[in-house]
């Protein structure tokens, strides 16, 4: 029996096919960038961020379906228990990983996955974000990637926080969501290694880099929004009492 086995790619093509089209009706999916996604040879390593449970099935319905190239994705072992739930996500190629002890497995798996010439998904924070914005990555995120020489293909998932906040039971529809695709590149291409630097240090930096290009459209809508509202404040408000609100509406937005 093969230690690391490879992820289960069986999806139902009916179930595919109406799943897709459901999910992007109830959350008004848009997809910018989808062309990046096409033509990439090789293997290619998927990085987003993660503000809700629903990143991982918007993600995934764009390889199956859309882009009609099924993605293996590193999930929380948790969910393999959920009756029906366990079975379906292995059907669309997750495999479990322990968030507290994730051990050599999910990492031979994804590389496995990344040789053969597939695409894999993870989360780098292995968990969701506080923020729309992605957070601090957890360790060795880009390893495999490094060692199977595969592309990263950055996603940005924007405004699925408006859908499901955190601490909301249930998910609200109708909605908008919009998933970004980044240009594809090379790790070398994100962060040209220094001469002398250790892998470590330089697939950091790689991380930052990567991390710097899924945060700029969630922070540059974020000071857009900022800027109108105090616009909007200012029209409205004698200017003694201006400057005390621009720093609240700043506060709000977390800019500056």
């Amino acid at each position: 029996m093969d230690e690391y086995p490879k992820p289960r790619l069986k999806v139902n093509p009916v179930l595919n096919f109406f799943g897709a089209r459901v999910f992007r009706h109830l959350f008004r999916l848009r997809f910018e960038g989808a062309s990046n996604a096409k033509g990439i040879e090789g293997g290619v390593l998927v990085v987003a961020n993660h503000p809700t449970y629903l990143d991982p099935p918007f993600i995934i319905g764009l390889f199956n379906h859309w882009l009609k190239r099924p993605i293996a994705t590193m999930a929380w072992e948790a969910i393999f228990s959920v009756p029906i739930v366990g079975r379906i996500v292995r059907r669309y190629g997750a495999f479990p990983v322990n968030l507290e002890n994730p051990g050599r497995g999910p990492y031979e798996t994804m590389l496995r996955q990344l040789k053969d010439g597939g695409p894999a998904l993870i989360f780098p924070e292995g968990e969701r974000s506080a923020q729309e914005v992605m957070g601090p990555w957890k360790p060795g995120a880009l390893r495999a990637a490094h060692k199977a020489g595969a592309k990263v293909l950055p996603i940005t998932v924007l405004h699925a926080r408006r859908v499901w906040p955190m601490g909301l039971a249930v998910p609200r529809f109708f909605k908008p969501v919009t998933i970004i695709v980044h240009e594809a590149k090379t790790l070398e291409e994100f962060c040209v290694p220094l001469e002398g630097e250790r892998d470590r240090d330089w697939l950091a930096r790689c991380e930052s880099a990567i991390s710097e290009i899924i945060n700029a459209p969630i922070l540059a809508e974020a000071e857009q929004a900022c800027e109108d509202h105090i616009t909007n404040w200012k029209r409205k408000t004698p200017a003694h009492k201006q400057h005390a609100g621009t720093q609240w509406i700043e506060r709000r937005y977390k800019i500056n």
